[in-house]
């Protein structure tokens, strides 16, 4: 069975639409309303003022039910944001319960729904902050440079959540490629932005992991099948982090460590910047 909404989280359109009203005659009012079956009382004017008066007296109690002054029985769900947005001069009323519903009740980002778009966006946001953390901390090897990115997040039909569900993934190679030089380096830095909950079609999905998340691989020879040798102890590291900044420094920490581990290639040192 699935949960009732009351009156004071659905918008003033959506109430109107679920609401039922029931004409009264030889009585001091002229409406009695019904949401769900249950009475909200009494309202006068027209239907439709009858609806939006008792709307508004909805949100006005569920406010009030809320505030210190209210008596221990008188219990309510808080209006959402949305609606409390349709009734600002009703809130205004009401300052300190704001404060105290907005320290309490902040809405989780990885829980918060978003539309196709909307996560599409957060992906490239999200992709663009690593980007930039990454050159600006990982210091490179000589001869080597990032390759250039644009194509990680367009793949799939140009469509940045289907294209990253697996990760989207930034390289140091080797500039100009030269594939007879058993010295390079080669750096794939395989990064997983936080979970995100996606709404459409009426029903809301979560992708992804509750933290920001890479994969690291840090090779050097040749750029075939079983001529590369991993500088790092295991074939690929994991890391994990509640920001991308922070997780950004743990690869670029990470990748200066491993750096040490190359053959000589006489072109100097390289290290992760601080």
């Amino acid at each position: 069975m699935s949960a009732v909404t009351p009156a004071q989280q659905m918008s003033l359109a959506k109430f109107v639409q679920a609401a039922t009203a029931i004409q009264l005659v030889n009585h001091g009012r002229n409406w009695e309303v019904f949401l769900n079956g249950s009475s909200l009382g009494f309202a006068d004017g027209s239907l439709e003022d009858a609806l939006a008066q008792v709307h508004e007296r909805e949100v006005s109690n569920a406010l009030y039910a809320n505030s210190p002054d209210a008596p221990e029985w008188m219990k309510a769900d808080m209006p959402s944001t949305a609606v409390l947005a349709e009734y600002p001069h009703v809130a205004a009323r009401f300052p300190d319960v704001l404060t105290l519903a907005s320290s309490h009740q902040a809405v989780d980002p990885r829980d918060e729904p978003l539309t196709h778009p909307q996560f599409n966006a957060y992906i490239e946001a999200c992709f663009g902050e690593m980007e930039g953390h990454l050159r600006s901390r990982v210091g490179l090897p000589a001869r080597h440079d990032w390759k250039p990115t644009g194509r990680e997040l367009r793949w799939n039909d140009n469509d940045p959540l289907r294209s990253s569900l697996h990760g989207a993934s930034f390289f140091i190679a080797l500039s100009p490629s030269d594939a007879s030089d058993a010295h390079q380096v080669a750096i794939e830095v395989r990064y997983f932005w936080q979970r995100r909950t996606l709404q459409r079609n009426g029903k809301t999905e979560a992708f992804g992991d509750d933290q920001h998340r890479v994969m690291l691989w840090v090779e050097q020879g040749r750029p075939f099948a079983g001529m590369t040798k991993s500088l790092l102890e295991k074939s690929a590291s994991f890391f994990y982090a509640d920001d991308i900044q922070t997780l950004a420094t743990q690869v670029a920490t990470a990748i200066g460590e491993a750096l040490p581990n190359a053959v000589h290639t006489g072109a100097g040192s390289a290290s992760a910047l601080a």
